[in-house]
């Protein structure tokens, strides 16, 4: 396994290579471009109705938000709003940073309001999941008032993110938090948490889940706090990543189970929150196909489907270069959620196209889509989120 894996990482740049180049001999359909069954496809998904942007929307956050300035940011929201904003911090990361916690209520604070908590920015070089939170908090606060309780942690992993837009690790590279181990630095905070949490790779690796559940100051900051809440509902963790192949998916328990773990009753009660979210999402301009629902273990299987439609001749070649040797996630957030809090919780990840890993290239993208997503998600808050709670 050990071998394999270097490998896999030093010779996959070539390996990637050289399979797009075959594909293009061979006359098959470009990764990235969208087929003609893809196109219909695009063409037939539901016209799900845009809200406007609020006139007064703030949405001055940068495309790489820092720990800095996405304090700033929450206290400018606080100033606008008043008593219908608060900000707490729930915890302190290994480098004393807070990791804050909005509150976004409907009404008078002292009542007991249903709640939908979201998680963003739990990988540090997850920027425009961050981007995504605030934008989303903008909107929801500017906008007419909703019937539930929205929290929000748009941070979750401040550390990692300032370390990546420190200049002193590669761009776009510090996925992981940056408490020191013995060998290396930090912790894969979604492999981290308490349901199924396993030893899993060592610290080198980017998935690395540490020496033990909730190892980390942040995910027992997050834990701690929901289980003091009584009242939340539904919790979404909010991922990002490139992909030629989808927009993305909207997963639900269980990730870290190979046969998936999930009763027969509760599946589709899921599945059904799951597609809403996947076509609410779904951005029909986006030449790509729509974000996919799915239960979290089938991810490696739908992702093995996209590469053998895209590279038909030399599809295990690709995928074997594309892909790390497992997908399954025990000890992800969404599987402690749900198992041992029995709350419904999704995973989402919103996939922008490829770029070249360079923080300029990728701040670009993400600016061109911010609005976008967050409209499309604040349209899923006031109507689907107000039908659930």
């Amino acid at each position: 396994m050990r071998g394999d894996l270097l490998l896999y990482q030093s010779h996959r740049p070539l390996l990637l290579f050289l399979a797009a180049y075959a594909q293009l001999l061979v006359g098959s359909s470009v990764a990235g471009a969208a087929t003609p069954s893809q196109r219909e496809e695009i063409q037939q998904r539901p016209n799900i109705p845009q809200l406007p942007p609020p006139a007064s929307c703030i949405a001055q956050c940068s495309s790489l938000p820092s720990s800095q300035e996405v304090m700033t940011h929450l206290d400018q929201l606080r100033q606008r709003h008043g008593e219908h904003i608060a900000t707490e911090s729930i915890g302190r990361t290994a480098e004393g940073r807070d990791v804050i916690l909005v509150r976004l209520y409907p009404g008078n604070p002292s009542i007991r309001y249903p709640i939908v908590l979201g998680i963003f920015g739990q990988h540090g070089d997850e920027h425009d999941s961050t981007v995504l939170g605030l934008d989303l908090l903008d909107r929801l606060a500017d906008g007419p008032p909703l019937d539930f309780e929205v929290d929000l942690i748009p941070q979750m992993n401040p550390d990692g993110a300032d370390a990546d837009l420190s200049g002193t690790v590669p761009p776009l590279t510090c996925r992981k938090n940056r408490r020191p181990e013995s060998r290396a630095v930090g912790v894969d905070l979604n492999r981290n948490w308490g349901y199924g949490w396993g030893a899993g790779p060592p610290p080198s690796s980017i998935n690395y889940p540490g020496s033990g559940p909730f190892s980390e100051a942040e995910t027992r900051a997050v834990r701690d706090w929901l289980q003091t809440q009584s009242n939340v509902r539904l919790v979404m963790d909010v991922h990002s990543g490139q992909s030629t192949f989808d927009q993305g998916t909207v997963g639900f328990p269980f990730a870290g189970k190979e046969d998936g773990g999930l009763a027969s009753v509760d599946r589709p009660r899921l599945a059904a929150i799951a597609d809403n979210l996947a076509r609410t999402l779904s951005d029909p301009a986006d030449p790509r196909p729509a974000l996919s629902a799915m239960q979290s273990h089938e991810v490696r299987a739908h992702v093995e489907r996209a590469i053998r439609a895209h590279f038909p001749v030399i599809w295990p070649i690709v995928a074997w270069t594309s892909l790390p040797p497992s997908t399954i996630a025990p000890g992800s957030s969404i599987d402690w959620v749900y198992g041992t809090l029995c709350i419904p919780a999704f995973g989402l990840e919103l996939s922008r196209p490829p770029s070249q890993a360079e923080l300029p290239t990728y701040s670009a993208i993400v600016e061109r889509r911010r609005q976008g997503l967050a409209m499309r998600l604040e349209n899923w808050f006031r109507t689907r989120g107000c039908q659930l709670l």
